[in-house]
């Protein structure tokens, strides 16, 4: 066991270390795989490594319903704007879409499969983890306390005074 303060951030800063490079070397050996449903994205798209004729998934915002333009915005260059066939479902302008479908020239894709979402839709996921993530930690906080001498944590003493973790 470890007890002393030092030992304590020690490991915790050796597994953060570990932890952060397992993930920088997973996304560094990523590439799409259309056999695991994994296909090339608005990045592949704009560095040109997909030919016409080849599946994509691409996403972005809707700025014209007719023809059906997306502003798709690529991690590291300018946003790009790709026309969309062969939509199933209706969109409006400033609609989220994603798009799956057959690049069919470098900027027209033909849809077999999308999916649109209302903008505000993505502030309610973030605002109810958010209030989600509150919960959790404030839970935490009503059972356990810092024992500053070992830098670790133990469960607070409940209202009988024994030490069995807070409310059962």
């Amino acid at each position: 066991m470890i007890d002393t303060r030092s030992a304590r951030l020690t490991a915790l800063l050796i597994c953060g270390l570990i932890l952060f490079g397992t993930l920088v070397a997973a996304g560094a050996t990523l590439t799409p795989d259309p056999t695991r449903n994994d296909f090339p994205n608005e990045d592949d798209l704009i560095a040109g490594d997909v030919a016409t004729g080849d599946r994509v998934t691409i996403g972005g915002r809707v700025v014209s319903t007719d023809p059906l333009v997306i502003e798709a915005d690529p991690t590291f260059e300018d946003p790009i704007e790709l026309t969309i066939t062969n939509v199933g479902s209706a969109v409006s302008i400033g609609d989220e879409i994603v798009v799956h479908g057959t690049l069919t020239d470098e900027r027209t894709i033909r849809a077999t499969g999308n999916y649109a979402r209302e903008p505000w839709e993505l502030y309610y996921m973030y605002a109810v983890s958010a209030i989600a993530g509150l919960w959790v930690l404030s839970r935490f906080l009503r059972g356990w306390q810092l024992d500053r001498s070992t830098g670790g944590f133990r469960p607070r003493a409940n209202e009988r005074g024994d030490r069995s973790g807070g409310d059962r």
